[in-house]
């Protein structure tokens, strides 16, 4: 950006734009108004800057879910603030998040809102998850900011339930981050707004725990500088810090299935900059100097106890998601997964779409996996120069959402809506 008016035409462009049969029925913009919900919005005045919440900066995952409505997550980072003041010093939850006195698209000098010296609080309104009905494939009406899934670089997201409840898992998508999981103590309204927030821990075993991100339970005390809640969910990634969550390679698109209890999470490599560092012959994570684990697939898999969403306790495995299928790899073998996977959602008869692009190439495919048995079958590829960013399927299969964008300096995302005969 390289003047006040070019980031005033950028932020009120589309984020996302929705469009059904050809025609734009709807945008979400960088400026969009929202709503604010949960722990936060009853802590607001405090924790939040004077201004009303505004839309998303950065485009992230999408998610239809099973009580009708549309999640859209924010994929953006702390690099657009910044300041001139020599005098500002970050503090921890700032350098946590990426904020600096620069960062690498500072728009501070644009745009006062973007100016951290004076609002240390505007940070705030963006990385939340954002839901509204969806019912006709565009936002109705004025999107909310569910502040109880917590604050993060969303790189994944999906949505299932059980017995009833709500369930949200979501990845933050910097390198020796987390995998995260909601699930909501209300089964109708509010079923976002009330319930915990989880964290994943991974044993080297093959075993795992959900550690729950509560306000007084652990380190989370006021004791420990944690003032409640809302707190907590403010500052989501030290609070995950705090409990011993295990880091990962670059969380990516997940896809979760409410009928068998399995989750899969896209990886980066170890062998990626970023949150991690090379120390004592493997990688740590910069923010806690915890060592991740070897993995060299690009999937994380898990099994939830009992087939259930909302267990605290799974069973994981490191696999391998290509043109060839679904299989389990082993850093000890010395293995490692040659593809990227961009994205991954569960179809309404439980098979798993997967967009891939093999290792060197630019060319997305769009696979439909077995996943119990292993094999994938390619549905189409992308034409040269255009990405698939990500999709989400309607629970009766009728309907899909799907992202696209073409390669080059327009970040514009446009999403797709599709209806047509249940998926096979």
């Amino acid at each position: 950006m390289s003047s006040p008016a070019e980031l005033a035409r950028y932020l009120a462009s589309p984020a996302i734009s929705f469009l059904t049969g050809g025609v734009v029925d709807g945008d979400l913009t960088r400026n969009t108004r929202t709503a604010l919900s949960g722990p936060l919005r009853e802590d607001a005045s405090r924790l939040l800057s004077g201004a009303p919440p505004a839309g998303l900066l950065g485009s992230g995952p999408l998610a239809s879910t099973p009580w009708g409505t549309l999640l859209c997550a924010d994929g953006t980072s702390g690099a657009h603030f910044g300041t001139a003041d020599a005098r500002w010093r970050a503090n921890e939850a700032h350098r946590r998040y990426g904020v600096g006195a620069g960062g690498a698209d500072d728009w501070s000098r644009l745009d006062q809102r973007f100016e951290i010296a004076r609002n240390e609080q505007s940070p705030h309104h963006f990385g939340w998850v954002l839901e509204s009905p969806a019912s006709q494939g565009t936002w109705a009406g004025q999107p909310t900011k569910r502040t109880a899934l917590g604050r993060m670089r969303h790189s994944g997201l999906a949505a299932t339930a059980s017995r009833g409840h709500a369930v949200v898992y979501a990845g933050d998508g910097e390198h020796g981050e987390y995998l995260y999981k909601f699930v909501g103590s209300r089964r109708t309204e509010g079923a976002l707004d009330h319930g915990v927030l989880h964290v994943a821990r991974l044993h080297p075993d093959g075993s795992g725990e959900w550690l729950p991100l509560v306000h007084g339970q652990g380190p989370l005390t006021p004791r420990h500088g944690w003032k409640n809640q809302a707190d907590v969910l403010l500052r989501t990634r030290l609070a995950a810090d705090g409990v011993g969550a295990t880091p990962l390679p670059t969380p990516g698109r997940i896809a979760a299935s409410g009928t068998s209890g399995e989750v899969l999470c896209a990886l980066g490599r170890l062998s990626e900059a970023g949150g991690c560092e090379a120390a004592g012959g493997g990688a740590r994570s910069r923010a806690t100097s915890v060592p991740l684990l070897p993995l060299a697939g690009n999937v994380l898999r898990l099994r939830e106890e009992g087939r259930d969403p909302a267990a605290t306790d799974f069973r994981w495995s490191d696999e391998e998601l290509s043109g060839r299928g679904l299989r389990k790899v082993s850093a000890r073998a010395g293995t490692r997964a040659s593809g990227v996977v961009r994205d991954l959602h569960y179809g309404p008869g439980g098979e798993l779409w997967a967009v891939v692009a093999d290792d060197g190439s630019s060319d997305d495919a769009l696979l439909v996996v077995d996943t119990a048995d292993g094999p994938a079958r390619c549905v189409v590829k992308a034409e040269q120069g255009v990405l698939f960013t990500a999709a989400a399927v309607a629970t009766d299969g009728r309907q899909s959402f799907i992202a696209v964008r073409t390669v080059g300096t327009d970040r514009r995302s446009v999403v797709l809506s599709v209806r047509g005969r249940r998926s096979a």
